[in-house]
């Protein structure tokens, strides 16, 4: 009987690296949409590993939405972001810039349209929409350890892990280790990092630039959503970042 483990979270998250992580440590190759052992994995395969990557259960074919839900074991890693972070990471991602003399007009630009028209509650509402998919109650009725960062929880042949991406680097091989039940590594490399990109100054300067006013922020810091995942002192510190005096 094979082993799921399924990403299946928000996009703009981390699920990148947890991903290539796996795949580092399982050794799969990537089969029509699915990653399974490839010929030299650690693994026989009647004891075998796939990994699926989804935003949206729904999006799956249907004989992959039976597997991952059926008698099988599945595990579930479902991550989460600091909202804005995530919010702008989404937005700036599609952009094409072509550097000109009226950069940081085109950002301001940008900026304006960030604030006016881009979904700012969609990484949240992502778990009102999709959570109860994976057959576990509904998200505030399990216990979430702020200060670990991450939570695993059972329901009979189907394991959850919830982890916030700003723990990433700290936690993942070790949280991996626990929630999976084998020693994975430790050793991280983020992936699909705006820092490695070549619009990453662009992106920067956007940042830089980006004024949110009070109640964008209060629209997602003011959540059970946020409240779930985040300490009063760290949503204080999301409220520094991005009130920014103009």
């Amino acid at each position: 009987m094979s082993k799921n483990i399924v990403i299946y979270q928000p996009s703009k998250v981390g699920s990148t690296t947890v991903i290539h992580h796996l795949l580092r440590h399982y050794n799969l190759k990537r089969e029509q949409g699915i990653w399974c052992p490839s010929d030299n994995s650690r693994y026989p395969l009647d004891e075998s590993v796939e990994l699926f990557h989804t935003h949206t259960l729904k999006d799956m074919p249907k004989g992959l939405q039976e597997k991952v839900l059926g008698d099988d074991e599945t595990y579930f890693i479902c991550l989460t972001r600091e909202p804005v972070s995530r919010n702008i990471s989404g937005f700036f991602e599609p952009k094409q810039f072509h550097p000109t003399k009226n950069t940081k007009l085109e950002l301001s630009n940008f900026c304006h349209e960030f604030i006016t028209k881009f979904n700012h509650t969609g990484g949240i509402d992502w778990f009102d929409t999709e959570f109860l998919n994976m057959g576990f109650d509904s998200l505030y009725d399990l216990e979430f350890d702020k200060d670990k960062g991450y939570g695993i929880y059972e329901n009979g042949k189907k394991k959850l892990l919830l982890l916030r991406m700003e723990d990433i680097n700290d936690n993942l091989g070790k949280t991996l280790t626990e929630f999976i039940g084998e020693p994975i590594s430790s050793e991280i490399q983020i992936e699909n990092s705006s820092k490695d990109r070549q619009y990453k100054d662009i992106y920067n300067l956007f940042k830089e630039m980006l004024h949110v006013p009070d109640d964008i922020l209060d629209s997602v810091y003011q959540t059970k959503h946020t409240k779930y995942f985040y300490t009063d002192k760290e949503i204080e510190k999301f409220y520094k970042k991005w009130r920014k005096t103009v």
